[in-house]
């Protein structure tokens, strides 16, 4: 059994089973090892975190943060160096958790959804603003990329709906929402 001494807000398993990592309210990150569960290491962040993301390899970390002393935005961290490699910025994010994700062929991009009802589209390599895409009328709380279809995506909103984005041969853009609200 893991004990800690904040509350948990999030957790990932990493695929393989070997790392299991949270995040609490005291804004520190604890990376585990799932077989022994022995804490490896620990990281503290700057500001409040909100949710996690850890890709299919678990060496890389997504981390959602709530603006209280900085800006919004999604921190990318290497857990074996145990260093800060990237920051995406230009969603909004202050009273809901946003999850965000690994996407794409080989997990080049990152998507996250955002309380301004857009979702956002980040390159990996630099951290570059791709996209933001408009189709949600609230805010978008998650986002999960096709493992089968690196171009497909789902996002889901407060807007009672989850959307299927696509390229135009994968998905037909002009095709209304699934409504998720009974």
């Amino acid at each position: 059994m893991i004990l800690v001494s904040a509350q948990i807000l999030d957790m990932a398993v990493a695929r393989d089973a070997s790392k299991l990592v949270t995040i609490c309210s005291d804004n520190v990150i604890h990376i585990y090892d799932a077989t022994t569960a022995t804490e490896i290491s620990t990281i503290k962040e700057e500001d409040s975190v909100m949710s996690l993301c850890l890709s299919v390899d678990g060496v890389s970390l997504l981390v959602n943060m709530s603006p209280v002393k900085i800006a919004p935005v999604i921190h990318e961290w290497d857990l074996t160096e145990e260093k800060l490699v990237q920051k995406y910025s230009g969603q909004r994010q202050s009273r809901f958790v946003i999850r965000s994700c690994f996407s794409g062929y080989n997990q080049m991009f990152v998507l996250s959804g955002s309380e301004d009802s857009n979702v956002y589209l980040w390159r990996r390599k630099n951290g570059s603003l791709i996209a933001s895409l408009s189709g949600h009328s609230r805010t978008v709380n998650a986002v999960s990329w096709n493992p089968v279809d690196p171009f497909m995506f789902a996002s889901a909103s407060d807007d009672g709906t989850v959307r299927i984005w696509g390229s135009s041969s994968a998905v037909d853009s002009s095709a209304e929402p699934m409504n998720i609200t009974d």
